[in-house]
């Protein structure tokens, strides 16, 4: 009896200790702008190179744990955004570009989880201040589409960004 007794106690011990060691809950939000896109028209599409960006993204992303996909109404953005979005089997949601309110709405629904946002050369950089409470970030250049902004917002402590560079 006094085995067993043992026994339970370091089991309760060492499932304590496991728990004690296991990561916080860490939210990741990836920010791209859309891709190369045709023309300057609310309705452009992703010219080839842009699609071709689009997919390449896909690519390097699929093995991120992508929960959730968001992109803006306009084609540009969802076109960048669906390559992704059908290899991970998620529905792409759209978001307002200049809602406010989106990035805390975005950290509440989607806490713990990883999430790409696809936006613009003036939403991405305004949304990365609004994540890491920052003014650093200003907007991309004209012909900037190959910036991968990687977000990681701890359980506690200041979030940090790490900047990638992407290719078709």
């Amino acid at each position: 009896m006094r085995k067993i007794h043992l026994l339970v106690f370091l089991l309760a011990g060492a499932m304590t200790f496991a728990q004690a060691q296991q990561p916080e809950a860490v939210t990741t939000i990836f920010l791209v702008r859309h891709a190369e896109k045709l023309n300057n028209t609310d309705e452009s599409p992703l010219t080839e190179v842009g699609k071709a960006r689009a997919t390449a993204l896909a690519k390097l992303l699929q093995d991120a744990g992508i929960q959730a996909v968001y992109s803006t109404k306009y084609v540009r953005t969802q076109e960048t955004a669906r390559p992704l979005a059908e290899s991970r089997n998620v529905a792409a949601q759209t978001y307002e570009a200049n809602d406010a309110a989106f990035t805390k709405l975005l950290l509440k629904k989607h806490k713990g989880r990883r999430v790409l946002v696809v936006g613009h050369s003036n939403t991405v950089p305004a949304m990365l201040n609004a994540l890491t409470r920052k003014t650093s970030f200003v907007d991309l250049k004209a012909d900037e589409f190959d910036a991968l902004f990687v977000v990681t917002i701890p359980k506690t402590g200041a979030p940090a960004v790490l900047t990638l560079r992407y290719k078709p």
